[in-house]
């Protein structure tokens, strides 16, 4: 509901344009599985292989100092949110492009960066 809200006010996308988008990324790959309201990451979540792989994201330059920072120490579980017992939160898993989204147009491509980030 967070990210349909997000995409309403901040883009101008009608809720079920968002979805159909975010339904689309799902199937690609790009992001996890959107339909959830859990904002708790589970402590079985693999932060690093998802962090490394942000290097080649509209983020590279924020995931690349987080893991100069924290890969030292390694990554911990952000705290708090909500687990509704269904799916993680919405979770960026592949590094993307504005080209290699722009298939589903310039929205897609302005989803997937309000996930990553």
């Amino acid at each position: 509901v967070q990210l349909l809200k997000a995409a309403s006010t901040g883009l101008g996308l009608s809720p079920r344009r968002a979805m159909e988008i975010v339904e689309e990324l799902y199937c690609a790959g790009f992001i996890s599985y959107p339909r959830t309201e859990s904002t708790a990451y589970p402590r079985s979540m693999e932060l690093l292989g998802l962090v490394q792989e942000q290097t080649r994201g509209p983020c590279a330059h924020l995931a690349v100092r987080l893991l100069e920072v924290q890969g030292r120490t390694g990554f911990t579980i952000p705290s708090g949110g909500l687990d509704k017992g269904d799916h993680p939160p919405i979770t960026p898993l592949k590094g993307a492009s504005r080209h290699q989204l722009s298939r589903w147009g310039e929205a897609a491509w302005k989803l997937y960066d309000f996930v990553a980030r």
